[in-house]
């Protein structure tokens, strides 16, 4: 009788996962992009093995023409292209900031086989119905880029490629990560208008502003944030190393900037 109904619990435990894998061609839900603070990504049902025939790209444009940096509030077209050896194809991307939250909002057209929805603090943009074959499949959507001084936005992404056989074997899975930069042309613009910059350059110890600033970003030559300022017209970067810097600030009036220091 035990031996019975431990045959009844495989049997159950095995359709209950071949039904949840098959689900998800329709997508998984909630956030596997791989970002901080998902739930992992996709490789823990369709394995982490990379299909050496992909082709999977994604592009940022501007009226058609790729972009590798953003204005602030201005919206872009994402286009995700994926082809592989797989029977079905599905993604999930989020578009988050420093603080791992969203960046910027997502939309898409009804009809295109995505759906764009909030899981905890970040934005998700899936697939609700999968792509198929070895042809390109294109998936897009759009983006309506950040407020200034948000700066550096990354864009976690996660691709499986399924043969759709109920297991994870023969599958494939993508990932990356792609950081688009804040455009500095407006931005140095913005500076000219509010008359707003740092008084002494190079910098050895105390940066200072010429008017007080609201709030301020710092980042490394690696584009990487280093330091925040908050309604300071000086602040103290001697922990920083030698090298050259670039900041992003949002002034007492609202009026935004960015700039670059040497620090000595």
């Amino acid at each position: 009788m035990k031996k019975q109904i431990m045959g009844y619990v495989l049997t159950i435990a095995a359709l209950t996962a071949l039904f949840t894998l098959s689900s998800s061609s329709n997508g998984p839900g909630g956030n596997r992009t791989g970002a901080p603070g998902s739930s992992g990504n996709c490789s823990g049902c369709h394995g982490s093995a990379v299909d050496p025939t992909a082709n999977v790209s994604l592009t940022i444009l501007d009226g058609g023409t790729p972009i590798t940096a953003y204005e602030p509030n201005k919206t872009y077209d994402v286009k995700l292209i994926a082809a592989g050896n797989s029977t079905k194809m599905g993604f999930q991307m989020s578009f988050i900031n420093d603080k791992n939250t969203v960046a910027g909002s997502l939309s898409t057209q009804s009809g295109n086989g995505t759906d764009v929805y909030n899981s905890g603090n970040q934005q998700i943009w899936g697939h609700t119905t999968p792509g198929i074959g070895t042809v390109n499949n294109t998936w897009s959507a759009k983006w309506t880029a950040p407020a200034p001084a948000t700066g550096d936005v990354r864009i976690f992404s996660a691709l499986v490629l399924s043969n759709s056989n109920g297991s994870n074997g023969g599958d494939y899975f993508h990932k990356f990560t792609t950081t688009i930069g804040e455009a500095q042309t407006n931005q140095n613009a913005s500076i000219s208008k509010n008359q707003n910059t740092i008084v002494e350059n190079p910098v050895s110890n105390i940066l200072n502003f010429r008017n007080t600033i609201k709030q301020g970003f710092i980042w490394d030559a690696k584009g990487q944030f280093v330091q925040k300022i908050e309604h300071h017209q000086s602040h103290n970067v001697s922990d920083l190393p030698a090298g050259v810097y670039h900041v992003n600030f949002v002034n007492a009036d609202g009026s935004t900037g960015a700039t670059r220091f040497i620090k000595n």
